[in-house]
């Protein structure tokens, strides 16, 4: 690894293409340095200029930066993990073991913790190629020397080296995706205050103007062409268009400042000389005003913005029908419309709310909290065939920031909030809720941002667009139903900008061949807000600002990242497999295509029923000039029996416990078949039949390479018995297990001794066919019976495993119907069936539980 001030001594050699010169080789040819020189360097421009061309420059793999392991030294060290890079020139970059940066070897560094400003820096730590001449040698022969001391490099060690810039200028956000915004035109408008757009037949800007007796000003979108503006013979307050009705609304101060606003109504494709109608607005008086007209109802929707009193009027605005009066629930800021016209969004006026109103019914509002910090200034509805979602301007820390947020439930943000050009004042999204376009003003001008709400559904973190300066300082903004244009207010106006989003295609057709004159320095990492002292701390998962006395290590901001040929393929695969299920979100619907021409249509139709058997068949037919459609239709044949169902199966009949409540183990005898050995005796559960069942036997081999395979009953899967274990105290709060006790055995038996409907005693038989089973407790493998005393023992038999005895064509026993084991209501006999029937269903899972008590 280099020494820690290698970045001091970078060299780059030329990067321009050179002309292509290649050796000559010739039996007897003088091989001079020269010649060897010119080998290495056609080989090493071929590779150069591959990398520059066909792959581009940027980090291909690793070269994370991280946090020291020592918390002492994190204030000045950090870590650059392996990996490997392209630069601009085509070096290959090669870092081939982690490497210790120690930031106090750049002197720009030093220098700041020498002499603190007091104010944050933003670090950028980049990477670039270098050559070391290494391994001197001696020279045995110089014409131009005195002496034969001279040494010469035997080797060229091609490394790299780090370098850090203190507060680099912010680099223009580059993306193939971010639209182009052009300045088209301007429309003076004085005193211009809103604006809306008829895309109709007519297709016009309509500016109404903040004046005592407002003007709406129109003006022919295609040519710009001006036409006579509309008198309104009072102070305008918002205007809005309905396209299906070809109507133009236009709120309007009363004649007495005590009285409800108006609503003048005009025929967009009349004079516009006078209104067609003026209707009130309920709520209204002194306060100002929102409009919209929902898509997909039609409904012409106001808003006061003192009290938020929302009226939903009916499309087309009849005369003489009152609104559907609304509440917002207090002072409002801006209007958006849902998708379908059925929602309205506002903002709480000095709360951290947006507020949801249904348009369709006189619920109350429903306000839903926005994250802490945030402090809003406009909104749009991101609207696509996804659900809704919200786009917010406003500020956050003394910095304009756009927020999108989805509405539903308690409310939450879609990623990170993304940083703007300054404080905003206006926001619009696109159809389809791809782009946001938030305006602003600083110092007597305008600016005009796009962000990319795509990727912020994506779960990636944008940066907002490049800004177009605007020399008005901007108030409004709107966006057409293409979202090509954008229509920008301005006290004296409106500025028209044109958008013209990328042709991704196009970036296929090639263009300017990658060149650069020296090596470039690849961006590893970049450090945010840094002060002299503060630790340095992974932040690429971090979200918010970074606590005191900290900056975080971004390893994506500025980073330009080259994938390989094998991960674009494996992202383009991913693509192809994943594309109808893929993260993007849907654009808008399609228009509908025209209605195709009309079929032939059928007359008549014949159909004919045949035998199961028979393959079905459809045609269509001409029958005495008739059009036909003739059916061929297979009857259902009979399905065979099933086996599931069976008539007097053998069911459960009686236990050695009572379900649930406290009860005695059962005894089991073994009797001795030795003379003077008395008889073993056991403790455990029986289960008794309604008849015989197989407990255990072995059937006979298949071949002569099988082993017998051993049918059983058993304790380990078809009869269990399970315990709470003994547990500790962080099992204890956690989880509540029963597990299978091991080490015990089942056995056939007879039942010897009831008490009622209680299994007393039972006494072991050779079987393996019994009409009852036991399960015998190991007591020295259980450490003892009375570890169970007042605990719950959980029986489980399996009905699928355990089967009536039969026999197979040679006369051999073999397994035939399962019993009916499921216990129904707790009652016995088991079986899920009506009571006094004798069909059964076969199988079925037994489970019953009680806690043991021994005899005293």
């Amino acid at each position: 690894m280099p020494d820690a001030n290698h970045h001091h001594a970078a060299h780059c050699p030329e990067c321009e293409p050179q002309p292509v010169l290649r050796n000559h080789w010739f039996l007897g040819k003088l091989v001079t340095p020269r010649d060897l020189t010119d080998e290495h360097r056609y080989v090493a421009q071929k590779l150069r200029l591959h990398h520059q061309r066909l792959h581009g420059t940027g980090i291909v793999c690793g070269l994370e930066v991280s946090q020291h392991g020592n918390p002492l030294c994190q204030d000045r060290l950090v870590r650059l993990h392996p990996g490997s890079a392209i630069d601009c020139c085509g070096h290959d970059i090669l870092v081939l073991e982690e490497d210790t940066i120690d930031l106090m070897a750049f002197p720009a560094f030093r220098s700041l913790v020498e002499t603190p400003e007091g104010k944050p820096h933003r670090l950028r730590l980049c990477l670039r190629h270098r050559e070391c001449p290494t391994e001197e040698v001696p020279v045995l022969f110089d014409e131009c020397a005195c002496d034969d001391t001279d040494c010469a490099p035997n080797r060229i060690l091609e490394t790299y080296a780090v370098d850090l810039v203190v507060d680099p200028p912010e680099p223009e956000p580059k993306s193939v995706l971010t639209p182009r915004l052009r300045r088209l035109a301007t429309v003076g408008v004085p005193e211009a205050g809103a604006i809306a757009l008829d895309e109709g037949p007519g297709r016009m800007l309509l500016t109404a103007t903040e004046s005592a007796k407002s003007l709406v000003y129109r003006t022919l979108l295609d040519g710009l062409v001006p036409k006579a503006p509309v008198h309104l013979d009072r102070l305008a307050f918002a205007l809005a268009v309905d396209p299906s009705a070809r109507l133009l609304a236009v709120a309007v101060a009363p004649d007495t400042v005590t009285d409800p606003l108006e609503l003048h109504v005009y025929d967009l494709d009349g004079t516009l000389a006078a209104p067609e109608r003026k209707l009130t607005i309920p709520a209204s008086a002194g306060s100002k005003m929102r409009m919209r007209c929902a898509p997909g109802t039609g409904e012409m929707v106001t808003l006061t913005l003192d009290g938020g009193k929302v009226a939903v009027w009916k499309k087309g605005l009849p005369d003489g029908e009152a609104p559907r009066e609304l509440d917002a629930g207090g002072d409002s800021i801006g209007l958006a419309i849902g998708t379908g016209g059925t929602l309205a969004y506002t903002l709480r006026d000095g709360a951290a709310k947006v507020v949801e109103v249904q348009l369709g019914s006189a619920a109350p509002p429903r306000e839903i909290t926005l994250p802490a910090g945030f402090s809003h200034v406009a909104l749009d509805a991101a609207l696509s065939t996804g659900p809704d979602l919200i786009a917010l301007a406003g500020t956050e820390g003394g910095k304009g920031r756009l927020l999108l947020f989805d509405p539903k439930g308690a409310g939450s943000a879609v990623g990170q909030a993304v940083e703007l050009h300054g404080e905003p004042a206006d926001i619009a999204v696109s159809p389809g809720g791809g782009w946001a376009y938030v305006v602003g003003a600083e110092s007597g001008k305008g600016w005009l941002q796009p962000v990319n709400l795509h990727q912020l559904r994506a779960g990636k973190q944008p940066k907002a667009g490049a800004v177009l300066d605007v020399a008005e300082p901007l108030a409004g903004v709107t966006v057409d139903a293409a979202g090509r244009r954008l229509y920008l207010l301005h006290a004296d106006g409106v500025v028209i900008v044109e958008v013209d989003e990328a042709d991704c295609g196009a970036l296929l057709d090639g263009g300017a061949c990658p060149s650069c004159l020296e090596s470039d320095c690849l961006t590893l990492a970049t450090i945010r807000g840094w002060k002299p002292g503060a630790k340095l701390l992974d932040g690429d998962d971090a979200t918010g600002d970074p606590p005191a006395g900290t900056a975080w290590i971004d390893n994506a901001d500025g980073r330009v990242v080259l994938p390989s040929t094998q991960a674009i393929a494996a992202a383009l695969r991913c693509l192809m497999e994943h594309a109808p299920a893929g993260g993007g979100t849907q654009g808008p619907p399609g228009q509908n295509g025209t209605n195709g021409e009309d079929g032939l249509g059928i007359d008549a139709v014949n159909a004919t029923f045949v035998n199961c058997t028979v393959p079905g068949a459809a045609a269509i037919v001409d029958i005495a000039g008739v059009r036909t459609l003739r059916l061929t239709i297979p009857k259902g044949c009979d399905g065979k029996d099933g086996v599931g169902a069976g008539e007097k199966l053998v069911r459960i009949a009686a236990l050695s416990w009572e379900h649930r409540k406290p009860s005695l183990l059962a005894t089991i005898v073994e009797p001795s078949d030795t003379p003077g050995r008395p008889p073993r005796t056991f403790k455990g559960l029986v289960i008794g039949f309604t008849g015989d069942v197989v407990i255990g036997f072995a059937l006979p081999a298949r071949n002569k390479r099988e082993e017998i395979e051993h049918l059983v009953v058993d304790a380990e899967h078809v009869f269990q018995v399970l315990a709470r274990p003994r547990r500790n105290a962080v099992q204890d709060t956690l989880l509540d297990c029963r597990c299978p006790l091991a080490g015990n055995q089942v056995v056939p038996v007879r039942i010897t001794r009831m008490d009622g409907r209680l299994i007393r005693e039972a006494e072991i038989v050779p079987g393996p066919i019994a009409n009852a089973a036991a399960y015998l407790l190991n007591e020295d493998a259980l450490g003892g019976f009375n570890r169970f005393v007042g605990q719950e023992l959980w029986a489980v038999l399996r009905g699928d495993f355990v089967c009536e005895p039969d026999r197979d064509e040679r006369g051999r026993l073999a397994l035939g119907r399962a019993i009916d084991a499921e216990f129904v209501r707790a009652d016995l006999p088991t079986g899920d069936r009506p009571k006094g029937a004798d069909l059964g269903i076969q199988g079925g899972l037994f489970e019953s539980w009680f806690p043991v008590t021994l005899e005293g």
